[in-house]
């Protein structure tokens, strides 16, 4: 399916303390509040009264908020690909599976061909080996995507098993050039391919469209451009 909602990013200078600030947003999502009626409607969206009933979020508070806010953690993909050092093999699944037990259940892992990501395949048989995840938690309980770019990429997260494949189209064809190598409208083709074959392939599929509240090169960027390129995802499947 194409997502549709809220994604929240949460990438860092070294990968590990990504899972210091995800820890500290699930707990502060289950903290106790200080309503002054215990069981009331709560002020702080998300916390749980001391009787112990769910108080209300923040989409009945804040009108035209969305029902929810789903977490993808990338600091096994964005967090560590601009990294001097390379991480073992060994490391990064110990960031996968502190990913995990601080609450992660959709991880991106990149098999992009840059240095980080040269071991993809290694990393994704160590995530499937019996005994990797945490105690309670079951192997449909965790999503594990893989961001791809060209349909090479695509081919190489088929082979690593990955459960969900994303693609990012930025509606900016300056930042699209820089940062894909290749132009918007050639992105934008390449990127309806590769949901058709993960479709076919079973797999989940998911779309960002980047630079579609503003562009470092381009400025503003016109809203039509964004609906257009969602329009057109949205159509592939």
């Amino acid at each position: 399916m194409i997502g549709v909602g809220v994604t929240l990013f949460i990438p860092s200078v070294s990968g590990f303390l990504v899972n210091v600030t995800l820890a500290a947003i699930l707990r502060d999502r289950w903290s106790p509040c200080r309503c002054p009626v215990p069981g009331a409607r709560c002020p702080v969206p998300g916390a749980r009264c001391e009787t112990g009933q769910m108080a209300s979020d923040a989409a009945a508070t804040i009108p035209g908020s969305v029902g929810s806010v789903e977490i993808v953690e990338v600091s096994p993909r964005d967090g560590l690909q601009n990294e001097a050092t390379l991480l073992s093999t060994p490391d990064k699944l110990e960031l996968i599976r502190r990913a995990i037990e601080a609450g992660a259940r959709r991880i991106e892992v990149n098999p992009r061909l840059v240095p980080q990501m040269a071991d993809a395949e290694a990393v994704m048989a160590g995530i499937r080996a019996p005994g990797f995840l945490p105690d309670g938690v079951r192997a449909g309980d965790v999503r594990f995507v893989g961001l791809v770019l060209n349909p090479r990429g695509l081919d190489r997260a088929l082979a690593a098993g990955v459960d969900e494949v994303n693609v990012v189209v930025a509606a900016s064809d300056t930042f699209s050039r820089r940062n894909q190598g290749v132009g918007m409208a050639e992105m934008l083709d390449s990127a309806i391919q590769i949901l058709a074959r993960a479709t076919a392939a079973g797999l989940g599929t998911s779309v960002v469209i980047s630079t579609a509240f503003g562009c470092p090169f381009e400025d503003e960027v016109p809203p039509g451009l964004v609906l257009e390129i969602a329009a057109r995802c949205l159509a592939a499947g």
